[in-house]
C-alpha cells in the first residue's frame, strides 16, 4: 500500500540532507586526501589541491598535527560528493512517486462519478479507503475516570489521559497511522481496556498499544502488572501484537522513540 505521507516525510528529510552535503561541498578547500603506506605498515595522508586552486602544487602535502583540521573539511566534502548523487537519485524517484500517486487515478475517479459500482465490486474499496472507515467508525470508549482526560491533541475534539498520549496521538497522524483511542476489547472473554488500537498501513495488522506513564509510582506498577497478566491471559504479547511504550517523570516519553516504535511495528 502506497501512503503519500511516508513518502513525503522521507522526500523532506532527503532534501534537508541535500541540503547538508550541499554545504560540506560548498566549505570543502579545492582538495583531495591519498594515503601512502610505507615498508613499516604506517599510513600517512597527504593533501593535493585541485589543478585550478590558487593553493596548486605538484607536490602533495603531508598531514601534519596543524593540517588535521583542514584534512577533516576535505574529507567531508569528499565523502558529501560521493553521497549527494545516490540522494539526488532517491529525491527524483520519490518525487515521481508523489506525483503518481498524489493525483487521483482514473479508477478512483471512476468510482466517485459510479459509487454504484462498490455493489457490485466489494473489492474496489482499496486498503486506505478500509483503513480510513475503520478509523472513523463508531467504537466502544472506556472513559474510566474522565476527570483525568484533559489533555488536547491535533486531533480537534480528541482529548486524551497525558500529554505523552497527545504526542502519540501527533505522531500517529503525522504517519498516517489509524488508530482507535481509549478502546474496550474483548479477548477470550475478559474485557480490556487498550490505550491505542492500531492498524498497521502496509499489512492492515492490527496492534494494541499499551503506554505505561508513571512507572515511579508503586501503585501504578502494580496496577501495570495486574493489565500485564491480562493482556498475556488475552494473547496480547509485546513484539507480537502489542507495543509498549514507558516512562517516569525522570525519563519522560520522547518523540523519538514514538517515531521508532512507530516504524518498526505499524509502517
Amino acid at each position: 500500500m502506497v501512503n503519500i505521507e511516508n513518502y513525503t516525510y522521507l522526500l523532506n528529510n532527503l532534501i534537508l540532507e541535500k541540503a547538508r552535503l550541499q554545504e560540506a561541498i560548498n566549505d570543502a578547500p579545492d582538495a583531495s586526501l591519498t594515503c601512502k603506506t610505507r615498508k613499516n605498515g604506517k599510513q600517512e595522508l597527504y593533501i593535493r589541491w585541485h589543478a585550478g586552486s590558487p593553493q596548486f602544487s605538484s607536490k602533495s602535502i603531508y598531514v601534519n598535527q596543524s593540517l588535521v583540521p583542514l584534512a577533516r573539511q576535505i574529507a567531508e566534502g569528499m565523502y558529501a560528493r560521493a553521497k549527494i548523487g545516490k540522494v539526488n537519485k532517491v529525491i527524483k524517484g520519490l518525487s515521481y512517486l508523489i506525483d503518481v500517486y498524489g493525483n487521483t487515478a482514473p479508477e478512483d475517479l471512476l468510482l466517485q462519478k459510479r459509487p454504484w459500482l462498490y455493489s457490485v465490486m466489494p473489492n474496489a474499496l482499496d486498503n486506505n479507503e478500509k483503513m480510513r472507515e475503520w478509523k472513523l467508525a463508531e467504537y466502544e470508549r472506556t472513559f474510566e475516570h474522565p476527570e483525568n482526560i484533559i489533555h488536547e491533541t491535533c486531533v480537534p475534539g480528541l482529548l486524551v489521559r497525558s500529554k505523552s498520549e497527545a504526542d502519540i496521538v501527533s505522531r500517529l497522524e503525522h504517519f498516517g497511522v489509524p488508530y482507535h483511542y481509549d478502546e474496550f476489547q474483548t479477548f477470550n472473554g475478559v474485557r480490556i481496556s487498550i490505550d491505542f488500537v492500531c492498524i498497521n498501513v502496509r499489512t492492515g495488522k492490527k496492534w494494541c498499544w499499551d503506554h505505561r506513564g508513571m512507572l515511579d509510582n508503586p501503585s501504578y506498577i502494580e496496577k501495570t502488572l495486574f493489565r500485564e497478566r491480562l493482556f498475556l491471559n488475552a494473547g496480547i504479547i509485546h513484539g507480537i501484537n502489542l507495543i509498549i511504550t514507558s516512562e517516569t517523570s525522570a525519563h519522560p516519553l520522547s518523540i523519538p522513540t514514538i517515531d521508532e516504535e512507530i516504524r518498526r511495528y505499524l509502517l
